[in-house]
Parts: structure tokens; C-alpha cells; sequence
């Protein structure tokens, strides 16, 4: 990307000052990533030894379960039992995820606009980017894993893996779904992936509390809620994927040449964590300081005379879901608020 002093050279709202201003607003705005934080909230309840697997030399792409066994026919006292249990194996799909720029010396020559600026926006951008990757990556997987079996009959039965919330039930839905749950033999805390419009949904409820003739605010104890933008057809009020905590997840793995850092003075090989924006996830540790990614600068020249940086950052990420060996009894039942015709 190259910085033009030409065209940059009378700027004074340079991304230091963007936050104090409006001007640079629409191009700095930051999406909600619901999507990412649930997932990487609900992996350290589905695998015990996540750290374990982060930390490994090599990724792991089979986790070994036991398989479920079912309910005996047998009346009579018997002398000697049989049968046995069995195993299966969860296979790991990782997904790669890079965004990369680079600064040359050249780009804020003589320019009001400096390399530190430049670096400072990059940086960003491409971590807004990482974010937004991840939370797409999350959708596409709680799409992919949503449920075509759902004993629940509370908004009537699934149609293609999607039960349909006619919109004069809306403010029935957070209840409805955990009735929906309990026919599922589901009875945990409920994680629910949703669209933006179910926010004021969310927040109308909380404000019916018990000071109010029509209390709905006792639905919502159940359900912690992830808001994010979700892509939905015509005719549709807004979107959820529903499950219990735990159910399904994401973990990221970077390699470890990366993680041990590696300097030899032209590369440096080393970790990242990516700034805590607005509305981003945390880390798997849960800790503020952002999501942790490789990073491979690279410095160097370009012919003889230009000093230039370059700057790749990796991730890759998997996700999981609890492992069920009936097709179709995932446990992420997806919903769909009909608009009002």
C-alpha cells in the first residue's frame, strides 16, 4: 500500500487525532464480533486440555471419544454380562488466516504523515481484518454444524435445519428456546449467537422486569447472549444459533517456531497479540490484551537505495462441536424471527 505524499501532504486529521474527530469515522468503525468471542468463550468447556493442544509441537487432528450405549432389553437375572463400549475419532479441520502490508521508507518522505502513523493505522486495520475473518470463519461454522433434528415444539418443527419464530412470538424467544432446549435434554447454561435487531429485542425484555404489568425479563437468566451481524433473507426479523455452553467452540494454533521467537536480524519470527478493538474477542486465556497471532517481519530493501518492512500475520483456527453419532443431532439449532407480513 503506498502513502502518497501528493495527495497526503496538506492532511491534518491523520489517525493519531481520528478519535477526537469525526472525520475518519466511517472508515475506523468497528463491527461486533459476537460470533468469535462465543466460540472462543465455549472452548475451554468443550476440551479439558485446550492449553495442551495450543501448546503442541504439531496440531492435533483427531480427538478419540467414547461412543454412546444404548438402553438393554434384558428382564432375567443373568450369570455373566456382555458387550462392550466403543470409541470414535473427532477429526480437527484447521483453517489459515493471513493478512500482511508493508511500509517503505520512501511512502512518508517529506510527508505530514509519519511512518510511525502509517505503521499505527496498518496495524489497525489488518488486526479489524484478522478479527473480522475469525468471526466469519465462526458463522460459517455454526452455520455448517446447525442441528436438522430438534425436539423442541415450542415454535413448531425445523424446516431445512431452521425453525421458524413467528414475529408476534418474538418476545417469547429467549423462554421458547430454553423450553426447546429442555426437549433436547439440554438444561445448562444457553449460549446464544444472534443477530444485531435481536439486541433491542434483548434489551426490551430487560427492561420488563418485576416493577412491570408484563414481567418478560425472567426468560433472559438462562441465556447469555453474543451480538454480531448476521447475513439473513428477505422476510427474516433477525437470525440465532442456539446451543448449551460448550456445545461447540474454536481454538486457534500457532506454530512453534513462532511462539519460541526467532531473530536473525534481516527476519524476526515471533508472536502477536492483536489490540483489544472495540467489540473483538479476547484471547483464549481470557486476558484484555487481544487475540494472539504469528508475526513474521521481514526487513529489507528494494533495488539499492529503498529501506522497506513487510509484516505477515497468521493464525489458524479450528472449530469443534460436541461429537454426536446420530447425522444431524448436533445440539446448534438455529432461528429464524419471521418479519410481520
Amino acid at each position: 500500500m503506498a502513502f502518497d505524499p501528493t495527495l497526503l501532504q496538506n492532511a491534518r486529521a491523520t489517525i493519531n487525532d481520528a478519535t477526537l474527530g469525526k472525520i475518519a469515522q466511517n472508515n475506523l468503525r468497528m463491527p461486533n464480533f459476537g460470533a468469535a468471542r462465543a466460540l472462543l468463550d465455549g472452548a475451554n468447556q468443550l476440551i479439558s486440555g485446550l492449553t495442551d493442544l495450543k501448546k503442541s509441537d504439531t496440531q492435533q487432528l483427531q480427538i478419540p471419544v467414547f461412543n454412546k450405549i444404548p438402553a438393554g432389553t434384558e428382564t432375567l437375572r443373568k450369570c455373566a454380562g456382555e458387550g462392550s463400549g466403543g470409541t470414535a475419532m473427532v477429526p480437527v479441520n484447521f483453517t489459515g488466516i493471513t493478512e500482511e502490508f508493508s511500509l517503505n521508507e520512501l511512502d512518508t518522505l517529506g510527508n505530514e504523515l509519519t511512518r510511525d502513523m502509517a505503521f499505527a493505522y496498518l496495524v489497525q486495520q489488518k488486526s479489524r481484518n484478522m478479527y473480522k475473518r475469525i468471526n466469519d470463519f465462526a458463522l460459517a461454522y455454526l452455520e455448517s454444524q446447525k442441528a436438522t433434528i430438534n425436539r423442541g415444539t415450542y415454535f413448531g418443527a425445523p424446516v431445512a435445519g431452521v425453525t421458524h419464530v413467528p414475529y408476534a412470538l418474538r418476545n417469547e424467544f429467549f423462554g421458547g428456546i430454553e423450553a426447546d432446549m429442555l426437549s433436547n435434554d439440554f438444561s445448562g447454561i444457553i449460549d446464544a449467537v444472534t443477530g444485531t435487531n435481536m439486541r433491542a429485542l434483548y434489551n426490551f425484555q430487560q427492561a420488563q422486569g418485576a416493577a412491570n404489568g408484563t414481567n418478560l425479563d425472567y426468560q433472559l437468566s438462562n441465556v447469555t447472549p453474543y451480538f454480531t451481524a448476521i447475513p439473513k433473507g428477505a422476510g427474516v426479523y433477525d437470525k440465532a444459533y442456539v446451543y448449551e455452553r460448550g456445545t461447540v467452540g474454536m481454538y486457534t494454533w500457532l506454530r512453534p517456531t513462532f511462539r519460541r521467537t526467532r531473530d536473525i536480524g534481516t527476519d524476526v519470527w515471533m508472536t502477536f497479540n492483536l489490540p483489544a478493538l472495540p467489540g473483538a474477542p479476547l484471547d483464549l486465556a481470557g486476558q484484555p490484551e487481544g487475540l494472539e497471532v504469528e508475526l513474521k517481519i521481514k526487513y529489507g530493501c528494494v533495488g539499492e537505495a529503498e529501506y522497506n518492512e513487510s509484516y505477515v500475520m497468521h493464525i489458524d483456527v479450528a472449530g469443534l462441536i460436541a461429537y454426536a453419532e446420530s447425522v444431524g443431532d448436533t445440539g446448534v439449532y438455529a432461528y429464524e424471527i419471521d418479519r410481520a407480513a
